[in-house]
């Protein structure tokens, strides 16, 4: 399995990360797109790719060194670590074929955590991947998050949802896919 290793040897600070708070020592790549949604946007350059491959984080493109992924528990960098071997080389694949690549996730109260990892992982993956972390009104499965991207991020067009799609791993995430359509 591919891991991230930390930064440094200081764990991340956590956070609160109450709805209303969450702009709170925003990490310079983040930006607070309201009270109860962060992103850490792609490159602009990218914003015409109509179609997205969507993922959840946690327990579909990262789980805990243990097998299992607790955001209460996994705090930092080193207790976290690639679903799969095929995780990197097939977000890459999809990058090259066109596809916008999306992180729609629920942190928790370990926000600033979640942002130290999804950097890490940004920069292992090597290709632009536009996050968006939902609490409140914005979390899955509510679709707050995926009209964001369209809204803010295509000019006012629309993502071509017949040609995208979205994988994750619970109940929430399936119900959240199921709004999409």
């Amino acid at each position: 399995h591919a891991t991230l290793a930390p930064r440094s040897a200081r764990p991340p600070a956590t956070s609160r990360a109450l709805p209303g708070a969450l702009a709170c020592g925003v990490p310079a790549m983040w930006r607070a797109a309201g009270p109860s949604l962060m992103v850490r946007p792609d490159s602009q350059a990218l914003w015409d790719r109509r179609r997205v491959a969507g993922f959840d984080l946690d327990g579909t493109l990262v789980t805990g060194k243990a097998g299992v992924f607790d955001w209460q528990w996994s705090i930092t960098l080193s207790d976290w670590q690639m679903y799969c071997e095929d995780v990197v080389p097939r977000l890459r694949d999809l990058h090259a074929q066109g596809y916008r690549l999306a992180v729609f996730t629920n942190p928790g109260r370990r926000v600033k955590a979640v942002q130290a990892y999804v950097d890490a992982f940004v920069k292992e993956l090597g290709v632009p991947v536009f996050v968006l972390m939902g609490q409140s009104i914005f979390k899955k499965p509510a679709t707050d998050m995926w009209d964001y991207l369209e809204q803010q991020t295509l000019d006012g067009a629309t993502v071509d949802r017949a040609a995208s799609f979205f994988v994750g791993d619970g109940d929430v995430d399936a119900e959240f896919a199921r709004r999409l359509q």
